[in-house]
């Protein structure tokens, strides 16, 4: 919560409040905004809320996307809401280069 705060969030759009109580129950959703409306942290905030840090088995999210620009914006964002979050790794894999 203190990271959603300091990201400068005070209320949800239109499409958070819509999208992350079905992202959380596990719901497909469809979901299309201008951007800046929120998308990102819809699924971001989803993925975090199923999160259990005292789990000693590992969680695995995986995020797909068609551009590496997205990819990059997408991980700080994830960096953002995971300031406070310990045992937290999130990385960007791409093709087209050497390993």
């Amino acid at each position: 919560m203190r990271s959603i705060t300091e990201c400068g969030f005070e209320h949800p759009s239109e499409v958070q409040q819509n999208c992350i109580p079905a992202a959380i129950s596990r719901e497909d959703i469809l979901c299309q905004a201008y951007a800046g409306m929120g998308k990102t942290a819809v699924f971001i905030i989803a993925i975090l809320q199923k999160i259990d840090e005292t789990d000693p088995k590992p969680n695995t999210a995986l995020i797909l996307c068609n551009v590496r620009e997205l990819a990059f914006q997408i991980k700080k964002e994830f960096d953002r809401f995971t300031k406070y979050l310990k045992n937290i790794r999130c990385a960007v894999v791409f093709g087209g280069v050497p390993i």
